[in-house]
């Protein structure tokens, strides 16, 4: 194939590709030195998009083209070899196994082949790619997946949500726009409402929508969608129930991606019962957590603790949960990934059980007292990088009134660390909120009392008792 169709072998893009600049220039550069590079992440972050567009600019630079190869309609592993086969136009002629008369095709020739949507069909994809790769000295694979294959050499590039303006960002038309995923919404929403642009009227609603979104360009896209008959605004008020109002893709794509729901189904579905029981699990941290937490979190019903070390790995492997931090490992979940883990968590009516787990667990973190000498520091520390988690502790606690006189515990426990960086407000409004509910025979209500005295003294310093 010359270089002026060297992209034949693409499908055309109907829609305008928006950002991923960082993402472009990486992937590039990881196909100089590796044979096979991975994009991985959860479903609707974009790593189908971004591979073709990788391909399509790295055209020239094969001299018998780039072809792409769709997998997420294939079921049969066994027919793996003959779909990619088929994919490059070779007629389905062999009774060898397929993939010998795909390395002999491949073995001379220099081209990219794009593997879309691997992950149902990982193991078939990984044999067959450490085949074609040995034996094919001038081909090179990018593959999508939402785990990586695991072969020899293999390259794997995390793909990342799109930006978005934090949160106290400028809300500025222009400043907004540098955004990935507000350019994204943007451009999407003029292509349903004519003459729609991001403006001073709808631009904090719109950074918001993008925001609670996580930057997934699907949930994005399918929001821009609501804007045939909601204003950001609206559609703003109306994603607590997010996996409703976000459907309606199009007949035209991919069934697991008509829907951000559908798109979380799909993820869900491939896992182990034990990936999926783990996945439910973790979806009562908010923020991110270390291990330690989850082993005492998690290992409940048919997850024993020895199996947690294996199965964050796992879920962090398939991109559910995101790896943060240099030091001691922490994971997170997007928002809209724990959201999913939590209606499918209530679906099987044991999420209790884990938020007493939960609360437990950062009630003895809070426990610990060491507000003074040289523990201090570590302890402030650690309630910091857990502040989400403990605050998540007592939103549960509030909520349900067996749980008010442990709360009070927590929250009377939490006495020294509240001043600190001018949390006191917070543990006002939360021991106040307490004492409404606590029955007035509760031994903790008397030091309930003090410590809602103690944080209601005015301060100079943020810093908490006993620092100058």
């Amino acid at each position: 194939m010359g270089a002026a169709t060297s992209a034949a072998g693409l499908r055309g893009e109907l829609t305008e590709f928006v950002g991923r600049r960082a993402e472009l220039a990486q992937v590039r550069d990881a196909l100089v030195g590796a044979r096979l590079v991975t994009l991985t992440g959860p479903g609707g972050i974009g790593k189908t998009r971004l591979a073709l567009q990788v391909a399509a600019r790295a055209g020239r630079a094969f001299r018998d083209g780039v072809w792409l190869a769709e997998l997420t309609a294939l079921r049969d592993p066994a027919l793996l070899a003959a779909e990619v086969a088929r994919s490059l136009g070779l007629p389905d002629k062999s009774a060898r196994w397929a993939v010998a008369p795909l390395a002999d095709y491949l073995q001379a020739r220099q081209l990219l082949l794009v593997l879309d949507g691997c992950e149902h069909l990982a193991d078939a994809c990984a044999v067959m790619a450490d085949v074609l790769l040995r034996g094919c000295p001038e081909l090179r694979i990018i593959a999508t997946s939402r785990h990586v294959l695991g072969v020899a050499g293999e390259v794997t590039i995390a793909v990342p949500p799109m930006t978005v303006p934090a949160e106290n960002s400028p809300n500025g038309p222009e400043e907004l726009l540098g955004y990935e995923a507000v350019r994204l919404f943007a451009g999407r929403g003029a292509a349903v409402l004519l003459g729609f642009a991001v403006d001073e009227g709808n631009g904090a609603a719109v950074a918001r929508v993008c925001r609670a979104l996580d930057g997934i360009p699907l949930a994005v896209e399918l929001a821009a969608v609501r804007l045939r008959s909601l204003s950001p605004g609206q559609i703003l008020d109306r994603l607590n129930a997010r996996f409703q109002l976000l459907s309606g893709g199009g007949p035209a794509g991919q069934p697991h991606h008509r829907t951000l729901q559908a798109a979380l189904e799909w993820s869900y579905e491939l896992l182990t019962d034990a990936e999926q029981a783990m996945w439910r699990g973790v979806s009562v941290f908010a923020g991110s957590f270390d291990l330690d937490a989850a082993e005492a979190v998690c290992a409940v019903g048919g997850l024993a603790a020895g199996q947690i070390a294996d199965l964050i790995d796992a879920l962090v492997a398939k991109s559910i949960l995101l790896r943060e931090g240099q030091g001691t490992a922490r994971y997170r979940l997007l928002d809209t990934i724990r959201e999913f883990g939590l209606a499918k968590l209530r679906g099987r009516g044991n999420e209790r059980a884990l938020r007493v787990r939960h609360r437990a667990y950062y009630a003895a973190l809070a426990a610990r007292q060491e507000a003074f000498g040289p523990g201090r520091a570590g302890w402030i520390a650690a309630l910091d990088t857990d502040h989400e988690n403990l605050r998540a502790a007592l939103r549960f606690c509030l909520a349900d009134p067996a749980e008010a006189a442990a709360a009070a515990e927590l929250a009377c426990d939490l006495c020294w660390y509240w001043p600190t960086h001018g949390h006191s407000t917070e543990g006002r409004r939360v021991l106040a909120a307490l004492l409404d509910r606590l029955d007035q025979a509760a031994v903790v209500r008397v030091r309930a009392l003090w410590v809602a005295g103690y944080l209601a003294i005015p301060r100079r310093h943020s810093q908490g008792p006993g620092v100058a």
